[in-house]
């Protein structure tokens, strides 16, 4: 084996950014674990299904949390390897956003290209917001229940005007933290992003070990079978509806499975790191992803319990009632801490992103967006942005009420621009052979039938969590499809109007 210094490569990848059409702006230091550190920590099932937890029990029950899981990152992780190959041959932080202009028809990459560049950034810019809101909602719920404030108090009750201003002051100091914390230099985000792997993975042994034990001590013990077999659904959907409502989750988990592509400007030997860590820190997130989930549903008691306070989050619930209140406030409080650094590692992989997005002109006022610090070489105009989206995303579920609101959104936008990315791929077909990640002569079936899985749950993922509340009901009607469309419909006519006539496509 001969082992080629790392400046040769970093060369290679700045000429070769160049011959993309871009100077390098960033800074190129990051390896292939650092890599695969940041695609761990984006895509990290375990906060995941934390933030889903109650979407999978409510439509799916047990099931829902064992073969809905499985089944849905099975085809996640199908979507990951279409993405490493379509991407391989394009390292540019703007990821599938490029690669679909690259791939697309001269005569319409341009509107490819601002669809999926568009979708992404909408998905993108929720990501932090849902992690940090849920982070919110679980801390009340814990407080609530803790015994050491008045619970009746409406300071912590977010449907009164002084506890959702509390909770929205205690969402902005999140979201600005993560703002701040990503404006530092890409090192010592990879570094937090490489705790955080580290942290999970600590996390996930410490509730395989604990979660069991626990439960067997309660009079409902441990349910294998159950955990297998037991569709107790509480949605009014038919089983095959909510059973597949219920895949949210799991699509939420992966869904910013690109962001080691976004990184590619600061890497180095881009082109194989970025499309491998891809793939890797999927795999490795879906293997966690399917532990966590067997071991929850294993010891999730069916009586209904965890819904029986509605200021109460199910999640926080459940470990109250599996284990001794001082244990399950130490999880409760670990798992806090792994969704914050959920929510902090999608919006250094975010900020990236948008960068590349401003870079090309495709958001409004650019310029200002696409700023680089010249002392940490981080995209600090963009990371402003996303934190004004991102706060806006949580004032709405404020209002809403509705967390589920925000994970919709992100899930639906994001594989709709993975949908478009996939949709540019086929119709290159065997023009497009890519050198690394190359899925060989299974390729155009793989991706054909990730579309269709894209195709079917989107719809899926549109309908109303609960019929039996009516639809004038703020939390009686999924919003997420309502806002995405909305504002999918004013970016296409601001593209048709004017934007057509000066974006030029990457």
């Amino acid at each position: 084996n001969i082992s080629i210094p790392n400046d040769i490569f970093e060369s290679f990848d700045i000429n070769f950014l160049r011959d993309l059409g871009y100077d390098q702006e960033l800074l190129r230091v990051l390896d292939f674990k650092s890599l695969l550190g940041t695609g761990v920590s984006n895509t990290s099932a375990l906060p995941g299904i934390l933030l889903g937890f109650t979407t999978m029990v409510t439509q799916g029950g047990h099931v829902g949390l064992t073969w809905g899981f499985g089944v849905a990152a099975f085809f996640m992780q199908l979507i990951s390897s279409c993405v490493a190959e379509i991407c391989s041959e394009f390292p540019a932080a703007g990821g599938i956003y490029f690669a679909a202009a690259c791939l697309a028809p001269k005569s319409c990459n341009k509107i490819f290209a601002w669809i999926t560049g568009w979708s992404s950034f909408f998905a993108q810019a929720s990501f932090t917001a849902a992690a940090n809101y849920s982070l919110v909602k679980i801390v009340f719920s814990l407080i609530k229940v803790s015994g050491v404030v008045d619970s009746t108090s409406p300071m912590y009750n977010q449907h009164t005007l002084v506890g959702s201003v509390i909770s929205q002051a205690f969402f902005f100091a999140l979201m600005l933290l993560c703002a701040l914390a990503t404006c530092i230099s890409v090192k010592n985000t990879t570094l937090i992003n490489n705790f955080g792997t580290v942290f999970n993975f600590l996390l996930l042994v410490i509730l395989a070990i604990m979660v069991p034990y626990k439960a067997s001590l309660t009079p409902n013990g441990l349910n294998f079978s159950k955990a297998v077999t037991n569709f107790d659904s509480i949605s009014s959907w038919n089983y095959v509806v909510a059973f597949m409502i219920s895949f949210s989750s799991a699509a939420r988990s992966f869904t910013s499975l690109d962001a080691p592509l976004h990184m590619s400007e600061e890497t180095v030997n881009a082109s194989a790191h970025c499309a491998r860590s891809v793939k890797m820190s999927t795999a490795i997130n879906f293997l966690s992803g399917i532990i966590i989930s067997i071991l929850i549903a294993v010891c999730l008691p069916s009586d209904g319990s965890l819904f029986e306070k509605p200021d109460v989050e199910p999640i926080v619930a459940f470990f109250l009632k599996i284990m001794d209140f001082p244990s399950a406030v130490a999880l409760i409080s670990l798992a806090c801490l792994s969704i914050f650094l959920l929510g902090l590692a999608n919006m250094a992989s975010s900020a990236r992103a948008s960068y590349a997005y401003a870079r090309d002109g495709v958001l409004p006022k650019s310029p200002l967006w696409k700023l680089v610090s010249s002392r940490t070489f981080s995209p600090y105009g963009s990371v402003v942005l996303l934190l004004i989206f991102g706060l806006l995303f949580g004032i709405c579920a404020e209002i809403l009420k509705q967390l589920d609101f925000i994970l919709m959104f992100g899930a639906i936008a994001q594989l709709i621009a993975f949908a478009v990315a996939i949709s540019m791929r086929l119709y290159a077909g065997n023009s497009f052979n890519p050198q690394n990640s190359n899925l060989g002569k299974k390729s155009m079936y793989i991706h054909s039938l990730c579309l269709l899985f894209i195709a079917l749950m989107i719809p899926i993922w549109c309908l109303p969590h609960n019929l039996k509340k009516p639809y004038t009901a703020f939390q009686g009607f999924n919003y997420a499809p309502v806002l995405y469309s909305i504002l999918m419909i004013i970016i296409l006519v601001w593209y048709a109007i004017d934007a057509r006539k000066w974006y030029n496509s990457p």
